[in-house]
């Protein structure tokens, strides 16, 4: 797993408020977990950080027609709120919080229910999100 730069991180702890800054501490860690998971397990042959995140259509917060891809290229240290989700990825990526999502490397809002779902069952349901980890 590489641990890739600065740069890296701030595209992690982007994503991670992009997805989940109105969750919990506990919901923000485990979209970061997921992040993790799929990095350690070379998902779609992702080898940074930066590129689990930015994949192509894998998380909502990037694509250029959701309303919260236009803020991510502006929020930075002077948002109270990204330095919460800055903190609780640098936890995550150090082992200090365990992952509350056993595994996860998928997830969703618990309104929708995304055809990918689709006869898979939940490995944890935090805050606003349904976690997987069976997912291809």
């Amino acid at each position: 797993m590489v641990a890739g730069s600065i740069d890296d991180f701030v595209v992690f702890a982007r994503t991670v408020w992009g997805e989940a800054r109105g969750e919990p501490e506990l919901g923000q860690e485990a979209v970061a977990w997921v992040i993790v998971n799929r990095l350690r397990s070379g998902y779609r042959g992702a080898e940074t950080l930066s590129d689990v995140c930015r994949a192509r259509l894998q998380f909502s917060c990037w694509n250029p027609d959701d309303p919260n891809a236009a803020l991510l290229d502006r929020v930075d240290f002077t948002t109270t709120s990204f330095c919460r989700v800055f903190a609780a990825v640098c936890r995550v990526w150090s082992g200090e919080v365990p992952d509350p999502t056993n595994g996860a490397r998928h997830y969703h809002n618990h309104r929708v229910a995304p055809a990918w779902s689709r006869g898979h069952h939940p490995t944890a349901v935090i805050g606003n999100h349904v976690f997987y980890d069976d997912i291809a």
